[in-house]
């Protein structure tokens, strides 16, 4: 007996809404933001360097230890700033 897998054919623009929703829905759930309002709060490592005026050590040190919220996205970092 021949096994057979069906393979869903979808819009390029459906893919990307349904990504694009998905990604909404976890950065809203880590960070605990209201809607709108993600963009204000997520910074990037060289903004967060230059706020709290420290070295990238430093920042990685706190990150490790759990004294900054952050986030990995691709290959970088977001932080949440209080």
């Amino acid at each position: 007996m021949k096994k057979r897998t069906l393979i869903e054919i979808i819009d390029s623009q459906d893919f990307l809404d349904e990504l694009t929703d998905q990604i909404r829905t976890v950065v809203q759930e880590e960070c605990d933001c209201k809607e709108g309002s993600v963009e204000a709060t997520l910074l990037t490592s060289k903004e967060v360097l230059a706020k709290l005026k420290i070295s990238a050590p430093t920042l990685k040190n706190q990150r490790d230890q759990g004294m900054i919220k952050h986030m990995k996205i691709g290959r970088g970092y977001r932080y949440l700033l209080p």
